[in-house]
């Protein structure tokens, strides 16, 4: 376990209910998307959502070969305050 403080802990059905949420918002833009991390483990409490998502390719400007993630991927994510990653994978 990490040096994360007990009292930013949540019960796991407070956390599946969140990820569900999450899940469900950014699913019509996914190839794939998965819970993982201590949700997936079914662990007591849990200290943060992790998701794992393949996002849509899309063609965003005219004329161009190479698609990028999908505008609306990239919105959705940008809904909540706090996310750690980025819409392209790097």
């Amino acid at each position: 376990m990490s040096g994360t403080s007990p009292d930013r802990r949540i019960p796991l059905a407070q956390a599946v209910a969140i990820t569900t949420q999450v899940v469900e918002t950014l699913r019509p833009f996914c190839q794939r998307i998965q819970v993982a991390g201590s949700i997936r483990r079914q662990r007591d409490t849990i200290c943060d959502v992790e998701v794992v998502a393949v996002p849509n390719l899309v063609t965003t400007v005219l004329f161009e070969d190479t698609p990028g993630v999908d505008p609306a991927f990239i919105a959705a994510v940008n809904q909540w305050p706090v996310v750690k990653g980025s819409a392209t994978g790097k």
